[in-house]
C-alpha cells in the first residue's frame, strides 16, 4: 500500500501536480488517509458482528469483537492505552482471545500488518515510549 501511494506521488510530480520537496508531507497525509479508510471499513465490519441477532452463528464472538473495534478505534483516534496496547499486539500475533476467531473478525488485523506494517510498528513502539 505504501509503496503503491509512493508511486502515485512521483507521478504526481512527473505532471507537476505537487513539487518533488512536497513528496514526503503529501504522502504521510495520503497514508494517513488509507490508514483512516481502513479503519473505518474494519470498525464497521466488526460492529456490523457485534451487532448480530443471538439466532447468528458469529452472536458468540459479539465479546471479543467489542473488544476488537475498541482496538481499530483507539488505534485510528490514537488513544492507545497499556491495556489496548497489550491487545493490539496479542491480535497482531494471534495470542490469547484472538488465537481461534474466525478470519472475517480478524482480518482487519491481516490487512494492517499487510499494508501498514511500518507504521503500525511506529505507532507502537511510539506508544510504548510514552507509557
Amino acid at each position: 500500500m505504501c509503496d503503491a501511494l509512493g508511486t502515485l506521488c512521483n507521478v504526481m510530480i512527473t505532471i507537476g501536480a505537487i513539487e518533488a520537496q512536497e513528496k514526503g508531507a503529501v504522502l504521510v497525509k495520503l497514508v494517513r488517509l488509507a490508514f483512516l479508510d481502513l479503519m473505518g471499513n474494519e470498525i464497521r465490519s466488526v460492529r456490523n458482528i457485534a451487532s448480530c441477532s443471538v439466532a447468528h452463528p458469529l452472536s458468540k464472538y459479539k465479546g471479543v469483537a467489542r473488544t476488537i473495534e475498541n482496538i481499530l478505534t483507539c488505534l485510528s483516534n490514537k488513544t492507545l492505552d497499556a491495556v489496548v496496547l497489550g491487545q493490539l499486539e496479542d491480535a497482531l500475533e494471534g495470542k490469547g482471545e484472538f488465537s481461534a476467531l474466525p478470519s472475517v473478525l480478524t482480518k482487519g488485523f491481516v490487512k494492517l500488518n499487510r499494508d501498514f506494517n511500518g507504521q503500525l510498528e511506529n505507532i507502537i513502539g511510539s506508544e510504548k515510549r510514552v507509557q
